[in-house]
């Protein structure tokens, strides 16, 4: 008689249903181990951009051809040519290791004077940016500022490719640290350095057209620069 009345009795078929909705209830708020992981988000993609490169500029021979302007002063002499890449990629490299980056031209002298800064190599030691932020090569990229803002964190899958087979770690984050009187559009112009290291090793095989995304994941811990007060 007692094993009787502690005889456990068959469970209703509604109290069953109700602990099964109860169970996916809990399943979808706190998540269960048999839920597959959810895939991360790719970032937003800006669509695809051409990719161009710009250096800094070297100084190899002091020659008497176009004349460096500093505070309204001549400063020095320079040959056409580091003038000429002067001007195109915004900073140079004099021969005694002295930086200088391109502020406009003289007037009305032309091609054959233009006025300089200098830099403090000990804090930019290879140029510094419109953003005020210093240069880093395969690191900083110029941008169209109006559909780029400067400070922003990008991701280029495609170059990231490209560095890991030529067996430089890279995590494919780079920053927009820089704009460009030429840069105008869907362009990207990713900083490199050295032209002579970067055209022996990566120049022939560099992509043309990239596909680019911002705010992706990747990126996360790469820290996003505030624009410096010039």
């Amino acid at each position: 008689m007692v094993q009787k009345m502690w005889q456990q009795r068959p469970r209703p078929q509604w109290s069953v249903a109700m602990g099964a909705v109860m169970f996916l209830v809990a399943c979808a708020l706190s998540g269960c181990a048999t839920t597959p992981p959810v895939r991360q988000q790719e970032g937003l993609d800006l669509g695809s951009h051409r990719l161009t490169v710009y250096w800094l500029a070297q100084e190899t021979k002091r020659r008497r051809q176009v004349a460096l302007y500093k505070q309204n002063r001549r400063w020095m002499w320079v040959s056409q040519r580091f003038a000429s890449s002067l001007r195109i990629q915004g900073t140079g490299r004099l021969r005694d290791g002295r930086l200088v980056q391109y502020a406009g031209p003289c007037r009305p002298s032309g091609d054959r004077c233009m006025v300089v800064r200098q830099i403090d190599r000990r804090l930019f030691p290879m140029g510094v940016g419109a953003s005020g932020m210093p240069l880093a090569a395969f690191r900083s990229v110029a941008v169209d500022t109006a559909r780029i803002p400067l400070g922003t964190r990008l991701y280029i899958p495609a170059v990231r490719r490209l560095l890991r087979k030529a067996g430089v770690p890279h995590h494919g984050c780079f920053l927009a640290d820089d704009r460009g009187g030429r840069i105008k559009g869907a362009r990207i112009d990713l900083f490199v350095g050295n032209r002579a290291l970067f055209e022996r090793y990566l120049g022939e095989r560099m992509p043309r057209d990239v596909r680019v995304y911002t705010r992706h994941p990747r990126c996360e811990r790469l820290p996003e620069r505030s624009v410096a007060k010039r």
